[in-house]
């Protein structure tokens, strides 16, 4: 790995990230209700599959590496990466078509399924309002934009159109396991450290104390702020 990869630890840890990738290959709902089971009933094999799971995988599973910086596909096999990036300049190399990014997305995904438990990556696109990185897409003015037309109403369209309920439990990871991470990813006092999804916030709260680093938490949930503020 080279340093790119130090780079990604320091970007991002994302706890979720390892839950919901898992989730999908082993806790598939095989009965015949016409209606999904809720995420909270999987409980019971999530913990019964994470026991299983060394910590080097867990650690992994909760890194979100940028592909732009990734010099070695079978790095997310080698390090269990359980989410990829594309960034604002991470494009695939072949272009910004439809097709490019299909490829680029199953190309990575057939590496994640040779891991040991097969768990696919979770892939993160960088687009606020719209994903502009592809050829043809829609996209929307940003926010500053939306305000210089001192139209109120058009801006609570827009928001109206992307903002939603929170549809992903909120699954605190354990502060003997964060503590671990932060220190095998040697988090420096320099660094900035994004917690995409933070939840209660223990992650950039602990490495800003620990650490001394400037860390910033995001979360659409109002009470998981709430809390985040709280723990600050």
């Amino acid at each position: 790995m080279t340093n790119s990869f130090s780079f990604a630890y320091r970007v991002t840890a994302l706890f979720c990230a390892a839950i919901l990738s898992v989730i999908v290959v082993f806790c598939q709902d095989t009965s015949t209700a016409s209606s999904p089971k809720t995420l909270p009933s999987y409980e019971a094999q999530v913990k019964q599959l994470l026991s299983r799971m060394t910590l080097e995988e867990k650690i992994g599973q909760m890194i979100q590496d940028d592909q732009e910086y990734l010099k070695d596909p079978a790095d997310i096999e080698k390090y269990y990466l359980g989410s990829l990036l594309s960034g604002c300049t991470s494009d695939p190399k072949e272009g910004n078509s439809l097709q490019a990014w299909t490829d680029l997305y199953n190309g990575y995904q057939q590496h994640a399924l040779k891991t040991r438990f097969g768990s696919p990556i979770l892939y993160g696109i960088d687009a606020v309002h719209g994903h502009n990185n592809v050829l043809g897409a829609v996209i929307f003015p940003h926010n500053i934009g939306i305000g210089y037309t001192r139209n109120a109403a058009l801006v609570e369209k827009q928001e109206l159109n992307v903002i939603r309920t929170p549809d992903v439990i909120f699954v605190p990871t354990p502060q003997d396991v964060l503590e671990k991470m932060l220190k095998m990813v040697k988090v420096k006092k320099d660094d900035l450290l994004y917690d995409l999804g933070c939840g209660d916030g223990r992650i950039v709260v602990t490495a800003a104390k620990e650490y001394g680093c400037k860390s910033v938490g995001f979360d659409i949930d109002p009470e998981r702020v709430k809390e985040s503020l709280e723990n600050v």
